[in-house]
Order: structure tokens, then C-alpha cells, then sequence
């Protein structure tokens, strides 16, 4: 049976770098053609900080629309990955926020007062 393979794109966290890569492990293990796409466009973050620097935010997103729109077209495993990769290099984001998370039964943050905001953030309100 015919299998394109998966393209797997990952934000950049040292988290999501390991885990995912082990399920690529896996896969492949099992005869699934796989290849990954990092994002790190976090540009609260010089590039100078190298591979552990950027977070991957929000232009994830993009980078998912342009691999599904190459994948829709019938494009390779690999021309997909190659089209995902240029999307990746060329967006940027930033994280803003005017709230932090707040988890339920714990008492409310006022890290970030009223009337302000705070730039720079994670997903995960880092």
C-alpha cells in the first residue's frame, strides 16, 4: 500500500524537540516515512542564541498551512518538508499578552497590572 509519509512540524521547545523525535524514531521503525520541521520564530529572541533560543509561537501555524496546501497539491514527502522549511525561515511572531494563565483554585496573578501589557511571552506565558 502506498504511504506519502508524515511531516511532523515542531515548535521549538526542548520538549517538543525530544518527544517528537522519538515518535519520528518510532514511526520510522515501523516503515512510516517521516521527516520534521522545526520553528523558531519567536522574534522576542536573537537568532544569536542559536538552536535553544527561539521559541517556536504562532507562526506555526503558517508553516502548517504551507506544508497542507503542498500536500494537497501532491507534492513529495520532501518538496512538502522543503516548502514548510522556507515558510519556517521566513515568518516571524511575538507573544503579547494582557493577562497571565491562570490556573483554577489558585489564586489570580497580578504579574501584569491593569491597563498594560506584556510582550515577549511563550505559549506557555513564559
Amino acid at each position: 500500500s502506498f504511504s506519502p509519509g508524515v511531516l511532523l512540524v515542531v515548535k521549538n521547545y526542548t520538549g517538543d524537540r525530544i518527544n517528537f523525535t522519538i515518535a519520528a524514531e518510532q514511526a520510522r521503525s515501523e516503515g512510516i516515512p517521516v521527516e520534521m520541521v522545526f520553528v523558531a520564530d519567536d522574534c522576542a529572541i536573537p537568532q544569536s542564541k542559536g538552536v535553544t533560543g527561539r521559541r517556536g509561537i504562532a507562526g506555526t501555524c503558517f508553516v502548517h498551512k504551507v506544508a497542507g496546501a503542498a500536500a494537497e497539491a501532491g507534492l513529495s514527502l520532501n518538496a512538502v518538508k522543503e516548502e514548510a522549511v522556507q515558510a519556517a525561515q521566513c515568518v516571524a511572531s511575538i507573544g503579547v499578552s494582557s493577562t497571565v494563565c491562570h490556573i483554577p483554585g489558585r489564586r489570580k496573578s497580578s504579574r501584569i497590572p491593569e491597563g498594560k501589557i506584556e510582550m515577549g511571552l511563550g505559549i506557555h506565558g513564559e
